[in-house]
């Protein structure tokens, strides 16, 4: 636990700290929460190894925990948590990085500079004077060792500087008190007038400093700093920028890595306009997706648009002709072409590549007029870079998705609705003791790979184009693992009790046949997740085996078909609009993938299939996996007369052992055990429940299976 703040709100005093918490998966991850006096830890986060840690009292400064002998001070941590690792292998990554450019742009004359962003002042100095603060340390000590190496022997003559020189702080500086002989370092917010003095004094020692740190002679390249670096300290030569702070709270990741987009210069002071030598390297706690998909937002937020098929970008392609020649398409010829791509639905009204466009670059299949069939190849390039942009889906353009009364009345639905509205509850028969003979050399296998935790650096090339950001040439690097000696071993059978909801009895069991029990002082968290992923494995082979369904007799037996009459809200991008023939129960249907935009597609167009819905979320049948919500319901006209009545699932194959969910697969098989327990309740009725098809890919395989 780390105390970040206090406060007070509605009359009462908080505390938000970060913590460990259990996720809706089970398990537990870092989240900032905010307590008040009397919460229990255990209940809040809902770990029970938080013990009885209560929080006894709030002040300005700190707060007091019942299992803490000291109070716990703003900025301070208790408990074992890897912060000080992760610390050290981002450092450590940054210096390795840093030296690494040096030995290939230092004989160009290129001066490389590094620039660390702190979360507080004491990060770096403890009493605002002195470079002590626990990331300095572990800069010095990381780069005292780190620059022996032998390969880095090239930049030294005859021996690298001591660690002390190569590093330096610029924050806000305080205004020297009475009886003090230096300034001061503090944390402080262009909030207030004298805020904005102390950041300036920073501001004007690191301008003042810009053109030193240049210089090949100055020693200093490190630069480690908090608010100070304002939009017009420009220096050209960071190269690594290393964000120790939480970017979300503290500055946006465009205003971070603006540090260091700028064009170097050598020795000479002349721009060095080489693209394999003006590459930043950004050092982070996030994983790349994450990184990229914020950085873009922040782009697009200062009005910067990504994915545009313009005239501008079309005209500007270059081919060759029929003669051979190098011409370019010009305007005159790029707007026929954007006019052709936006009458085949490739591109909407503002010039943004849709999902078809995407669609037909992937498998191939994109075309162009006779016209432009020599610039084909180029024109295919060109949309390719800008139909790469992530997909944000826009708030402006909501669809409205209605019922269509007149299906939603007619016979042909109220008969299809009959068959499947019957709700079902399931009782599972299971042998433990078989559960455990199963489980047991499973996880003896799985747990010999248990390790200790590391701390893996990942690189990759961000590349900000017309399309959007993107990665490549993704590069991993392990920085080493974590020392855990120190972490307590949680209460072993309360947190598998949770996970599994097996009995306590069942468990220990297992534990004691268990060969490699003693991974959980390895890696506890290793060790709780793969057990939890055997057990879950075993639960559904064996639950699934034993499931047994029977109608529900009491309270609401039956999904009611008045449920149906209802409006829904989606977005543009998520919907695909049904044919006006009273099929669908819906005049738009939200589709999550393109193989049920085909399906609707096709149900539309084939004339044996004479009414159809997409199940709603609502619309569930109980699994001991879970609940399991079915795609599709349908009528299926055979021979011209008699009707058919179906659930079907469509899942892009058409075999259960294709699914690459095996959890998904067992729903499904309990899905048809919900289906063939109502039919089998209904035997000679003149108005039997629905077949169960699963899964299929389109509405030809659908046909495929009705026949046989």
């Amino acid at each position: 636990m780390k105390l970040l703040k206090t406060g007070e709100s509605k009359g009462s005093p908080y505390a938000q700290m970060d913590v460990m918490e259990r996720k809706k998966n089970g398990d537990y991850a870092p989240s900032t929460i905010k307590l008040r006096t009397g919460d229990m830890l255990s209940l809040q986060t809902g770990l029970d190894m938080y013990g009885s840690a209560m929080v006894q009292n709030i002040y300005e400064d700190c707060v007091a925990i019942s299992t803490l002998d000291e109070p716990l001070y703003i900025g301070s941590s208790a408990g074992v948590d890897y912060q000080d690792d992760l610390l050290r292998a981002m450092i450590k990554a940054t210096i390795m990085e840093h030296l690494e450019k040096e030995v290939r742009l230092r004989p160009l004359g290129i001066k490389v500079l590094s620039l660390f962003f702190l979360e507080h002042v004491a990060d770096y100095s403890s009493d605002g004077i002195h470079r002590d603060g626990l990331c300095a340390r572990i800069f010095e000590e990381e780069y005292a060792r780190l620059s022996r190496l032998a390969k880095y022997a090239s930049l030294y003559d005859p021996h690298p500087p001591e660690a002390s020189a190569v590093h330096n702080g610029y924050f806000s500086i305080t205004k020297r008190k009475k009886g003090e002989t230096s300034d001061r370092w503090e944390d402080t917010a262009d909030k207030t007038a004298a805020g904005r003095e102390a950041s300036a004094r920073a501001y004007e020692l690191i301008m003042r400093d810009k053109e030193r740190l240049l210089s090949l002679d100055e020693p200093l390249k490190f630069i480690f700093s908090h608010s100070a670096l304002k939009e017009g300290w420009d220096n050209p030569n960071v190269f690594q920028i290393c964000v120790l702070r939480d970017m979300q709270r503290l500055l946006t990741r465009r205003q971070a890595i603006g540090r260091g987009l700028r064009i170097c210069v050598n020795q000479k002071g002349e721009r060095v306009r080489d693209t394999g030598i003006n590459r930043l390297t950004v050092i982070g706690k996030e994983e790349f997706n994450k990184f990229a998909a914020a950085l873009q937002k922040e782009y697009e937020q200062e009005g910067l648009q990504f994915g545009l098929v313009t005239k501008e970008k079309l005209g500007a392609i270059t081919y060759r002709d029929s003669a051979g020649e190098i011409v370019r398409l010009g305007q005159t010829q790029a707007e026929s072409l954007i006019i052709y791509l936006t009458e085949c639905g490739l591109i909407d009204s503002r010039g943004k590549a849709t999902d078809e466009l995407r669609q037909q670059l992937k498998n191939g299949t994109f075309s162009v007029p006779e016209v432009y069939a020599a610039a084909k190849d180029a024109i295919e390039s060109r949309l390719t870079s800008l139909a790469k942009s992530l997909q944000i889906k826009n708030a402006n353009e909501p669809q409205k998705v209605k019922t269509r009364k007149k299906v939603l009345d007619s016979p042909q639905f109220t008969e299809l609705w009959d068959r499947i509205r019957q709700k079902t509850t399931y009782r599972v028969k299971f042998d433990s003791q078989a559960l455990v003979s199963y489980v047991v050399p499973i996880l003896d296998e799985e747990l010999s790979q248990v390790r200790a935790p590391l701390i893996t650096l990942t690189k990759t090339e961000v590349i900000v184009g017309a399309g959007g950001i993107t990665g490549a040439n993704e590069k991993q690097r392990d920085m080493g693992a974590v020392d855990t000696s120190r972490t307590p071993v949680p209460d072993l059978l309360t947190e598998l009790q949770e996970r599994t909801q097996l009995t306590r009895r069942t468990l220990v069991q297992i534990l004691t046949s268990l060969e490699n029990l003693k991974a959980v002082r390895v890696n506890a968290r290793q060790f709780l997740n793969i057990f939890q992923k055997v057990i879950d494995k075993g639960l559904s082979k064996f639950l699934i085996d034993g499931v047994s369904y029977k109608p529900v007799t009491i309270g609401t037996t039956y999904w009611a078909q008045e449920l149906l009459d209802t409006e829904i809200q989606s977005y543009a991008s998520d919907v695909i609009k049904t044919a006006e023939t009273d099929k669908c129960l819906t005049d738009y249907v939200v589709c999550d993938s393109e193989v049920e935009r085909r399906f609707v597609e096709n149900a539309d167009a084939c004339e044996n299939v004479k009414c159809y819905v997409k199940l709603p979320g609502w619309f569930t049948i109980p699994t001991p996996l879970g609940s399991y919500n079915p795609d599709w319901a349908l009528v299926y006209e055979k021979d011209g007369e008699e009707h058919l009545y179906f659930v079907v699932e469509t899942k892009g194959v058409d075999s259960l052992f294709e699914l690459p969910d095996e959890k998904q697969s067992r729903k499904i098989l309990c899905g048809r055990k919900h289906f063939n327990e109502c039919l089998a309740n209904n035997p000679g009725t003149p108005c039997p429940p629905a077949e169960f098809i699963g899964p299929v890919s389109s509405v030809a395989a659908l046909q495929q299976q009705i026949v046989q």
